[in-house]
């Protein structure tokens, strides 16, 4: 019994290291994205108002989706995509027609649990590295389906294609980091060359 007991306790020890750590993880996201849109307000309020207004009530619906989901170490996917397009929507405002994007989800998958804000840095790093110097307009499909005992979440890019941002940025090693405390060694995050330009991000995550 005594063995038992100190064999729960330690569960328990390991469970309550893992969500803390998950917690600093996903705090390291969420403050950079809500900074950037709080200044993107501050100046369209300047030239144009009714854009900024918008862009306001998209924030405050995206705060209003996640807050509630702060103290949570998962989420469905479903709820992830949907955070996605919110996010994807703020910044269509500020970027205009030379943003595009296109979100399918399998919905077999859609009740799967993931951590919260596991797409978000890929998504970021298709606007900031692939997509912002780019003067015509370029498009990021997004897609989540199961294939055989995998999940994959596909995050494509028509941008300038690969800069050392995107093989060493802060965000990539959130996720990876995230990936291999809530999914162990058999998840991965692979980058590689979309044609004719661009990155695709893929994460393989098993289905259990």
């Amino acid at each position: 019994n005594k063995a038992q007991e100190e064999k729960i306790l330690r569960l328990a020890q390991e469970k309550e290291t893992l969500q803390a750590e998950l917690k600093v993880l996903q705090a390291q996201i969420e403050p950079h994205f809500l900074f950037n849109t709080l200044s993107n307000i501050h100046s369209l309020i300047q030239i144009d108002i009714k854009q900024a207004e918008k862009m306001l009530l998209n924030l405050t619906d995206f705060l209003r989706s996640t807050l509630a989901r702060s103290r949570k170490t998962k989420i469905t996917l479903g709820e992830e995509i949907e955070i996605i397009r919110i996010y994807l929507e703020i910044q269509q405002i500020r970027m205009g027609k030379r943003l595009q994007f296109h979100l399918e989800l399998d919905q077999q998958i859609s009740d799967f649990l993931v951590p919260p804000m596991l797409i978000q840095p890929l998504v970021e790093n298709s606007i900031q590295h692939g997509l912002e110097s780019q003067v015509d307009g370029r498009d990021i499909p997004i897609s989540a389906f199961k294939q055989g005992n995998l999940i994959i979440i596909k995050v494509s890019d028509t941008g300038s294609g690969f800069t050392n941002d995107h093989a060493n940025g802060i965000g990539l090693s959130n996720i990876k980091n995230r990936l291999q405390l809530f999914f162990g060694g058999s998840s991965r995050l692979l980058l590689e060359e979309n044609q004719p330009t661009g990155v695709i991000a893929t994460l393989e995550i098993p289905y259990d």
